[in-house]
């Protein structure tokens, strides 16, 4: 899991590690890369929150998945941050940017009304994604280690994972619990 930090105020100044999960296909997460304990979950954004759930991805002509960077926490009514911080962190990260600008714009709808969307190119490998369990959702985590959640189906970024708690469950536990996550959610 490639981690990643940024002295832009909107991820707190080069204080905590970041990633970026993909989530039940094509969605995109900017995640905290180990739980702290002082927020109720490792997820701070989703990153392209107006595109539909389950889309195929679209993929630039190198391989890798490309998204219209439309953030959740940007649209957020009680304005946590400015239309663009996400995506001006996300360049500046350090060691390397998880993303880069392929140059098209797009209007999407959602809270908050239409605004323009940038596409990015999420220049990470498969293997550089924090890896959701397809049954509950969960993003890796830096505690886990070399414990990787466990490759279920698929190649490259159509790969479904499975984690260490989702493991003990009964089959029919997890298909349950899938099915109630998305939904209800």
């Amino acid at each position: 899991m490639y981690k990643f930090t940024s002295s832009h105020n909107v991820l707190m100044g080069n204080v905590i590690d970041f990633s970026i999960a993909r989530k039940d296909g094509s969605e995109f997460h900017l995640i905290l890369s180990r739980s702290t304990g002082f927020t109720p979950t490792q997820q701070f954004a989703r990153l392209n929150s107006t595109s539909p759930r389950f889309q195929p991805l679209t993929l630039s002509k190198e391989g890798k998945p490309c998204i219209w960077l439309d953030v959740d926490y940007e649209r957020d009514p009680r304005e946590f941050a400015n239309q663009g911080a996400i995506l001006d962190a996300l360049l500046e990260a350090q060691p390397r940017a998880p993303v880069r600008l392929t140059g098209r714009k797009q209007k999407m709808n959602g809270v908050g009304g239409e605004r323009e969307a940038v596409e990015v190119e999420v220049m990470l490998e498969e293997d550089e994604l924090a890896r959701c369990c397809y049954y509950c959702g969960s993003p890796e985590n830096d505690w886990d280690g070399d414990n990787r959640f466990r490759r279920l189906t698929g190649e490259g970024y159509e790969s479904t994972y499975r984690c260490l708690q989702c493991d003990k469950l009964w089959p029919i536990s997890r298909y349950l619990g899938r099915k109630s996550r998305i939904h209800l959610f």
